[in-house]
């Protein structure tokens, strides 16, 4: 029994270095292993806005310096050096979006008029210029289950201009109508008040039949009925 033991254990301890080595150690992207040669810690990496700058040779401790000037550093790092800041240039048709940071890039957007000339937009182009032919406004009605589209034109300018023609030939007729009839009532005024006149100096007219009488009778006839009217205007 003590010998089964004593043989049992002298096995585990023979094999805990190559479990040792089986043993894998997973550190995150904020983390570094150490030592480099048999990892058997994580140790944590410079954050964004810093490099490294020196290690302890005992630990995993390490040294991490800010950015300065133009440069950056967007992730955690082990970088001996921050990154240099991009540079918008004219030539390129390019302006600032957002400045240059120590924790992020600088961003670029490209000039108004202008677009990307590859997926990387480190170059802009001018956009060209087209002209959109303008098309008549459409409009859709819905009758039942079919459908029936209008399209709507522009008035014709020579229709209007003829509507306009036939209004003023219209008040042009108007102005001289009453022209007339204001100069025309005078005349009227005067007509009606003479015809009064006319009306009252009728000409006499004598019967032809009694004309035709007095002169088929002789002429002691119409004598003497001149004597006998002489006559009564005497005696009265």
């Amino acid at each position: 029994m003590m010998l089964s033991l004593c043989y049992l254990t002298v096995s585990l301890l023979w094999s805990l270095p190559f479990l040792s080595c089986g043993l894998a150690i997973h550190c995150n992207e904020t983390q570094y292993e150490w030592p480099i040669d048999k990892p058997t810690l994580c140790c944590k990496k410079c954050p964004p806005g810093y490099y490294y700058s020196s290690r302890s040779e005992t630990t995993c401790d390490i040294q991490c310096e800010p950015c300065v000037g133009e440069r950056y550093m967007d992730a955690y790092n082990l970088e001996t050096s921050c990154n240099i800041c991009d540079v918008c240039t004219r030539a390129a048709n390019l302006e600032i979006a957002s400045s240059c940071k120590t924790t992020h890039n600088t961003v670029c957007k490209c000039r108004a008029g202008h677009r990307c000339k590859d997926v990387s937009c480190k170059k802009c182009v001018p956009i060209p210029t087209t002209v959109k032919p303008t098309l008549p406004r459409t409009t859709t009605v819905k009758v039942g289950s079919t459908s029936t589209t209008s399209t709507t034109k522009k008035p014709n300018n020579s229709l209007r201009d003829t509507q306009w023609f036939l209004v003023i030939i219209v008040l042009l007729c108007a102005g001289i109508a009453l022209v007339v009839l204001t100069k025309i009532k005078p005349f009227l005024h005067w007509i009606r008040s003479n015809q009064v006149y006319f009306l009252d100096h009728k000409p006499v007219t004598v019967p032809l039949r009694a004309m035709d009488d007095d002169v088929s009778k002789p002429v002691q006839e119409v004598c003497g009925k001149c004597d006998h009217c002489i006559d009564l205007c005497i005696k009265e």
